[in-house]
């Protein structure tokens, strides 16, 4: 009975035995063969590129900076800095300038309202004097003619007065100085009727004269001199008025000098630090309250926009990793899945500057590459993650694993080391025939 047992168990253990050993060689392709047909790593980082902001004046800061991991807009005003110490002495000699000459010139025009009002007033005067003298030679020409018409009646009476006595000196009633004396009375009043027509003759040149403003034989009257005080006031206005040109250009040229001086001074005197990019605040160099140098650093800001992943890959996969390959990015510790294409690959002996980048670059050893994969969400809403994931540390799957090959050859590059793989690629001739992927670095 116990024989039989114990035969009966020996039976089922070789079922159990070979039921074990299937589990655990399922166990072992379920971990081992995902690796051969598929390029899995966790020795990946999320990364972005920084911005370094440094402050373009020195001075105070009057705004304390966002705490780190805030996540700020384009055109967010970041801090303030305010230099109360600088120098304006050119600035105020500029304005003083200034306020002198816009002195002048209000004196300038007060001056010139004055003198405008003088020549009208005196204008006014020299019109009245006009009118007054051509109104007194219209009648004297008047009084001229008549008198020049009582000459003429007067030159007659004496002429035909004359005719009669030497009538009657012929006839031998007068003697000869009475008809003498008759014939110098003719002439005179001849005379007397010549001076007077050539007398109204000039009052009449006279009364033109005075109607265009000339006054010729006035020796007694305020005309000369108000006609000389109208040209002095025409001329003094004259240097007025270029006066008031040279002092407005001048003004316009110390307008332009003030705001030369004044926007560097406006500029160096307070500034505005603000973000040029939808970023997160890194790490921040200064506080509020605190003085700055200028192009001092303070604030380095994370490019959310372009977030990528350093992986550290095996060296054997070098020759089928090409850009463009998509992979799968599980961040640890979280549910997300994010979707990434290969950018670059680069192999131990590229550098990268560290200082450009947030998290540093995984470290290659001598079999090994560092891949560069750009995610393909960058454009979602990063807002509310802290620093948008950058340095922490994620699985990347490769979807194309080892690029075209097929899933035989994936296993035997799984299988095969570094040396025989580059053996393999040695020619018949034995000088080595390395692949030439695009865009390595």
């Amino acid at each position: 009975m116990a024989l039989a047992a114990f035969k009966n168990f020996a039976r089922n253990g070789r079922y159990v035995r070979a039921a074990i050993g299937v589990v655990l060689l399922g166990l072992g392709a379920a971990v081992y063969l995902t690796h051969a047909l598929y390029t899995i790593s966790d020795q990946a980082v999320i990364n972005a590129r920084t911005v370094l902001l440094v402050t373009p004046i020195e001075g105070t800061v009057s705004k304390p900076l966002p705490d780190d991991g805030t996540y700020v807009k384009a055109g967010t005003i970041l801090t303030v800095i305010e230099n109360r110490a600088i120098d304006r002495s050119r600035e105020q000699q500029l304005l003083s300038d200034a306020h002198g000459v816009q002195q002048r010139l209000a004196a300038l025009r007060g001056t010139d309202g004055e003198f405008a009002q003088l020549s009208a007033r005196l204008s006014g005067d020299l019109q009245a004097f006009r009118d007054a003298s051509v109104q007194r030679l219209q009648t004297m020409v008047r009084e001229a003619r008549a008198e020049a018409e009582s000459a003429s009646a007067g030159h007659r009476e004496a002429d035909r007065d004359a005719g009669r006595k030497r009538q009657l000196a012929a006839n031998g009633v007068v003697s000869p100085s009475v008809v003498e004396s008759s014939e110098d009375r003719a002439t005179r009043a001849m005379a007397e009727a010549s001076r007077a027509q050539l007398y109204t003759q000039r009052l009449g040149q006279e009364l033109d004269a005075a109607r265009k403003g000339l006054y010729l034989l006035e020796a007694r009257n305020d005309v000369p001199y108000t006609r000389q005080r109208l040209d002095e006031l025409a001329l003094r206005r004259i240097e007025i008025a270029a006066q008031s040109r040279e002092l407005t250009a001048r003004l316009g040229a110390i307008a332009i000098s003030l705001e030369a001086e004044q926007d560097p001074l406006d500029l160096m005197a307070a500034t505005q630090v603000v973000a040029p990019i939808d970023s997160v605040v890194w790490r921040s160099q200064i506080s509020e309250g605190t003085w700055v140098a200028a192009s001092s650093p303070i604030v380095t800001l994370i490019d959310c926009r372009s977030r990528f992943v350093n992986v550290r890959l095996p060296g054997r996969n070098f020759q089928h990793l090409q850009p463009g390959i998509g992979a799968s990015v599980h961040v640890l510790g979280a549910a997300r899945v994010e979707n990434a294409v290969i950018q670059d690959v680069r192999g131990m002996g590229a550098k990268e500057q560290q200082d450009r980048l947030a998290a540093p670059i995984p470290a290659a050893r001598a079999d090994e590459l560092v891949a560069t994969l750009s995610l393909t969400d960058n454009n979602g809403h990063l807002e509310g993650r802290a620093f948008c994931d950058v340095g922490r540390r994620v699985e990347v799957v490769l979807d194309g694993g080892t690029g075209q090959a097929s899933w035989f050859q994936r296993l035997v590059l799984f299988l095969q080391p570094a040396k025989a793989l580059a053996q393999q690629n040695a020619g018949d001739d034995g000088t080595a025939n390395p692949p030439r992927p695009p865009a390595v670095r």
